[in-house]
Parts: C-alpha cells; structure tokens; sequence
C-alpha cells in the first residue's frame, strides 16, 4: 500500500477510532496529515516504522493540526521514526486526554521534550510512558524526569520502559554510553512511588556496538504478518501491516518546524522548541 492508498482508505473511514500500521511503505507525515483531515474522532494511534530511524518526513505543523484537529487520542504509539523532541513536546503537551505514549526505538529523541511536562496541562495525565531503545536518550533528562516524578508530578504514572540495548547517552559526548547510572534515582523512585512499574534495563559495560559496525551489519529483524493486509475489525478499527519491519540504527539527529481507535505514525524532530496553538 503506498501514501495515495493510504489517504483514499482514511478518507472513507470519518468515524475511525482505532488505527493500527506495522510496516507499510507509507511516510508518517503524510499519514498523519490524512489522519488529521478525515479521522477527528480517533482515540488510539499506533503507527510503527518498517524502515527504523529513516523516517524523518514529520513536521511540526502536521503534528499541531493532529493535535488541534484529533483532540481526543489518549493513546499515541509511534515507533521507529526520526521524532525530535520538540516535535514529540507539541504531542505529548498538545494532547490533552493522552494517557499512553510509546516512542519505542525512534531516533534523535534525547528526553528534553520531558522537561516541565507533568506540572501543567498535557502530559500530566500519563500511565504510560515507554521509552525503550531509543538510541539517543540521555541519562541525565531520565534523571530530570524521575526527580520530577519524585516531586509529585506525573501523579498518573503507572509503568515507565528507559531500558536500552546500548546504554543511555552521555550529556556531553553521544557516543559515550551510561550503563549503570548514579545520577537517576531509580531506587528512591520505587521506594516514594511503589506502584509504579519502572523498566531499566541497560547492557553490562562495555556491551555498547559500535554504530558504524551496527550500520553496516545485517540487525535487521522480521515480524511475521500476512502481506499487505489491512482488514477492518468488529470494533469499529482500522489494522494495516506488512510482513517487513526492520531494525537499523542510525547516529542523526535533528528537530524542525509547527501547529475509530488508533494509527501510528513516526518522524524526525529536533531541539526542543514549544510551538503550540490551542
């Protein structure tokens, strides 16, 4: 199924409340964009990459007319795309009943997008937070996240996945990796928040793979699903999937722009910049 497809099939689904892709050859940006015109009544969207970190099509003006446009999604997976952080901060802020997030293996999120996010409007409401194996996430904005945590905020939060196959990044030097961190207060957490489920789990020292190695190796992985399938279920859903899914890593990084169940989608951000219109 291609981009053009794709928007014919949303645009027949106004009342579409669930949209699942897993692995189609479709750009986030574009799916987004139609999700965002035809889709208004939409609760949950999943949307995982089949190329990991290659997608960088996401703008910020697609991801505030989702927001503006898709007000009652509460539960957001985008999984495998070049999301920058100020791109995943208008979303996760934007969203104002959203309750799950998973940003699972997505390139360039460092964590900034985190800062100040459980105080005030969008974000507070969080059960669920995953984070795993994003390649670019530091270990000090997880500690910045989980002392704020440890401060009241985030009142919600009942499950949070940091764990990374590579370790946590460094603050200054990416390729620096953290494998057991003294600076995030994993234990204080648990013992102040016992009912939160917290997965952290890193590699022993010294395990990080080289990325260049990573690049030119074969790491990719297949998810066993009927070719270009895209069925509609009883519940009123909308799943679309392809039998390819790949897992290659790659160091890029960068941010830009602005303004039924679910559909997943991913893409590249940048720096962390707060473009909202409500």
């Amino acid at each position: 199924m291609d981009n053009a497809s794709l928007c014919v099939a949303l645009a027949a689904c106004p009342s579409l409340l669930d949209l699942e892709i897993v692995g189609l050859h479709v750009e986030l940006r574009q799916t987004l964009m139609s999700v965002s015109s035809n889709c208004h009544l939409i609760e949950r969207l999943f949307f995982e990459s089949s190329k990991t970190g290659r997608d960088d099509s996401l703008k910020s003006p697609t991801c505030v007319d989702l927001v503006n446009n898709c007000p009652n999604i509460s539960y957001l997976s985008l999984r495998g795309f070049k999301l920058h952080d100020y791109k995943v901060r208008i979303l996760v802020k934007g969203f104002r009943k959203l309750k799950y997030a998973d940003f699972s293996t997505s390139y360039s999120i460092s964590g900034t997008f985190l800062r100040n996010l459980g105080s005030g409007f969008g974000g507070n409401l969080l059960e669920v937070l995953i984070l795993r194996d994003c390649m670019h996430l530091k270990e000090v904005e997880v500690a910045r996240f989980l002392t704020a945590v440890l401060a009241g905020d985030f009142k919600f939060l009942r499950y949070l996945d940091i764990s990374n196959r590579e370790g946590l990044a460094s603050e200054g030097d990416w390729y620096q990796r953290s494998y057991n961190s003294s600076i995030i207060p994993l234990k204080q957490v648990l013992e102040v928040r016992p009912n939160i489920c917290l997965l952290a789990e890193f590699p022993s020292e010294g395990c990080y793979i080289d990325i260049d190695h990573m690049f030119d190796s074969d790491v990719n992985s297949e998810i066993s699903l009927p070719s270009q399938l895209s069925s509609h279920t009883s519940d009123g859903s909308l799943l679309m999937s392809s039998s390819e899914s790949s897992y290659n890593s790659d160091q890029g990084s960068g941010n830009e722009e602005y303004q039924v169940s679910g559909f997943v989608i991913y893409e590249e951000s940048s720096d962390e910049v707060d473009f909202l219109v409500v």
